[in-house]
């Protein structure tokens, strides 16, 4: 059994790895991925390339703002030769742990697109004008003294309105995407999204696997 002094001076040494391990408020957690949200009052503008629409990739421009560390909020656009697209961003912190190593959060999403493709063999063709809406779940472990990676795991359900008349709602689910995310020097951002989704209650497509990757850097202001 130790002593008093013993357990006094094993806490005395844990101290300075104990200070290691606490997140720096200063310098985060702060992702724009599924790892987390931005801090209240913080600011980032990033350039993201996602292959969801097309089969290749988008480019799209965006900016965030933290609100009140429970959410963020922002505005996306972008486009290639065969799609347009404008969004909208909030995402809610639902969990966070007390060490900010655990996080789980709801990002919702609302666009605006035009997009018209064919694929020949591969899919059927695509003639969208409308709007969709994105509830996206994401669940990520914190790694690093100042938890400034983050491996994440998200599910969305994708729901995509056609305004014109006669056209039928869409459906696509994307059961698993895996990430991770790197802050690095204060406000720099890095982050890497692989997954694959289906298209839902059409005969012709279902269970045809349809692959997303996406690429995210950006900058806090």
């Amino acid at each position: 059994m130790l002593t008093r002094p013993a357990l006094a001076l094993l806490l005395l040494l844990s101290l300075p790895a104990l200070a290691r391990a606490a997140p720096d408020p200063e310098r985060g957690p702060a992702f724009l991925g599924g790892g987390g949200i931005l801090p209240s009052g913080r600011h980032a503008i990033f350039v993201i390339a996602d292959t969801e629409l097309s089969g290749y990739p988008v480019p799209l421009i965006g900016w965030r703002v933290g609100l009140g560390n429970l959410a963020d909020l922002g505005l996306e656009a972008g486009g290639n030769d065969v799609a347009l697209l404008a969004r909208l961003h909030a995402k809610l912190l639902l969990f966070e742990s007390g060490c900010q190593r655990w996080f789980a959060g709801l990002r919702l999403r609302t666009e605006v697109k035009r997009h018209r493709q064919s694929f020949g063999e591969l899919f059927r063709p695509i003639d969208d004008l409308g709007l969709t809406f994105v509830p996206e779940l994401s669940f990520a472990l914190r790694l690093g003294a100042r938890r400034q990676h983050a491996l994440v795991y998200s599910a969305f359900y994708y729901l995509d309105l056609d305004i014109r008349p006669g056209r039928e709602l869409e459906h696509y689910l994307l059961p698993a995407m895996l990430g991770w995310e790197w802050r690095f020097a204060r406000r720099f951002h890095l982050g890497l999204d692989a997954g694959v989704f289906f298209e839902l209650f059409q005969p012709k497509t279902a269970g045809e696997p349809l692959f997303k990757f996406q690429l995210t850097v950006g900058l806090e202001l």
